[in-house]
């Protein structure tokens, strides 16, 4: 091939996927469907290996087919597909599969994607991987009974800003969120929600702290010695910023020569199983490593307590669905309360 010869893959970038000049709008959107149309033929005669079996999956006769070639050909300046019934490729044709192939994955994922804005089979919901772990098999079960057929789609997510900009941007239908003050203004069409407020306790390794055993809760004097290193939230989150005031407030701060931020809640956990350090965590999602005899956990005083709130768009494409999830969490608010009574 000389220096002025172009690739077979190099005349599809240039000669295919760049439009050339400026077009319009209807110029765009029937170029669009040419391509498409190209790409789908070409891709299943490479999968059937066939053109009159990919002539009968389009349900055209084999002429027909053919003629729907030559204008792609014709455009890119050499034959596709060899000569004859078969579906081999030509290295041009080959060229375009690959191209084509790099695509499909993200197009798809695309695609499904602004089907699920209105598929009222599932509702999306942004949330704490250590929230879900801890709920996801009542409420899996309520919202089944509530909405049969419908399933939650969670989506693992710890920051606030993320949570918020997921459900303002319509990628999910509900975002639930940690430490949102009370008269936090949030812009709409954005709606909160209140769940409930989880304690925040002392989470040690099992064993490690045996003089506090007896006691209901720790104060400030019964951290002293407790452990060298505090494991700690990332410090661009809101608990980290909470918790933060807290110990110095309390003066805790003090006791520790490390404070060690780490990526989240289930890795703080696995730390302190592991003996590393010790950290202040939300009593639901160490209830099963205490269950477990992993790790002891001690309520603080003065108490401190990590708010959850559920945030929705107003204008939800999914309204009922959104609905009956709150409908879900008050009524475990209900049953909360009861059992406090």
């Amino acid at each position: 091939m000389s220096a002025k010869q172009t690739s077979p893959s190099k005349a599809f970038v240039s000669r295919f996927m760049n439009p050339g000049e400026p077009r319009s709008w209807r110029e765009n959107d029937e170029y669009c469907r040419e391509v498409m149309s190209d790409l789908v033929t070409l891709e299943l005669i490479a999968r059937s290996r066939s053109k009159t079996k990919a002539a009968s999956l389009l349900n055209i006769s084999l002429p027909a087919l053919r003629s729907r070639l030559k204008p792609l050909e014709r455009r890119l300046g050499g034959p596709v597909v060899e000569a004859g019934r078969n579906g081999n490729l030509t290295p041009l044709g080959k060229a375009i599969r690959k191209a084509w192939l790099s695509v499909h994955g993200p197009l798809e994922d695309a695609i499904s994607g602004i089907e699920k804005l209105h598929d009222q089979r599932v509702i999306r919901i942004a949330i704490m991987q250590t929230l879900w772990n801890s709920e996801r098999q009542w409420l899996v079960s309520e919202y089944a009974m509530r909405m049969p057929g419908v399933s939650i789609e969670p989506l693992f997510e710890d920051g606030y800003s993320a949570i918020e900009n997921l459900v303002r941007d319509g990628e999910v239908d509900l975002g639930i969120v940690s430490f949102l003050g009370r008269d936090e203004r949030i812009a709409s069409p954005i709606k909160r929600h209140f769940w409930r407020s989880e304690p925040l306790v002392l989470t040690v390794r099992f064993g490690n702290a045996m003089r506090l055993s007896e006691n209901v809760e720790v104060r400030r004097e019964d951290f002293k010695d407790l452990h060298h290193t505090l494991l700690t939230m990332p410090e661009h989150t809101r608990m980290y910023t909470v918790l933060d005031e807290y110990l110095r407030k309390t003066k805790i701060d003090r006791y520790f020569r490390y404070k060690v931020p780490v990526r989240d809640v289930n890795t703080a956990l696995d730390e302190v199983i592991a003996g590393h350090g010790i950290s202040i965590l939300p009593e639901p999602a160490v209830k099963q490593a205490v269950r477990d005899l992993k790790v002891e956990t001690f309520l603080l005083s003065p108490f401190v307590a990590r708010p959850i709130d559920l945030l929705y768009r107003d204008d939800s494409l999914k309204a009922g669905l959104v609905d009956a999830f709150i409908q879900c969490i008050d009524e475990d608010k209900k049953r909360s309360k009861e059992a406090l009574i």
